[in-house]
């Protein structure tokens, strides 16, 4: 006999879909959590890569080789981020240890015109899953 156990979400977890989920925003996503409290949550869907790169989509950046992520139906006209870089930004929140939600676009500039970022460093996210 299998025994069901309820697990509360919370920051830094993973949200994996049921596989009879219909909704096509998250038929077969995996969300990760960056925040969850009594406001609500935000998450990003790890596994929805789209056809843009970093570059064509923040063109007056410096090179960054780096694929962009659909991170849910809200908000698709901005970007965020995480990152596993200490001290890239003062506004950064630490999600998990080493692994950041980013949020100043020109510490980013910085990092990649000074090297301390590389692309398997980070992932960028258009839109997000809140709820």
């Amino acid at each position: 006999m299998a025994i069901k156990t309820k697990k509360t979400p919370a920051q830094g977890c993973y949200l994996i879909a049921r596989p009879y989920l219909k909704d096509p925003n998250f038929w077969r996503s995996v969300v990760f959590l960056v925040e969850h409290n009594d406001s609500g949550s935000v998450g990003f869907v790890l596994n929805r890569k789209i056809d843009y790169q970093f570059n064509d989509l923040l063109p007056d950046f410096p090179a960054l080789v780096a694929p962009i992520f659909l991170g849910g139906p809200v908000g698709t006209d901005a970007l965020n981020y995480i990152h596993r870089v200490p001290g890239l930004s003062e506004s950064d929140v630490e999600i998990l240890p080493g692994v950041f939600w980013g949020g100043n676009f020109d510490d980013l500039k910085e990092a990649i015109l000074a090297d301390r970022i590389t692309p398997d460093q980070i992932r960028v996210f258009v839109g997000y899953s809140g709820w």
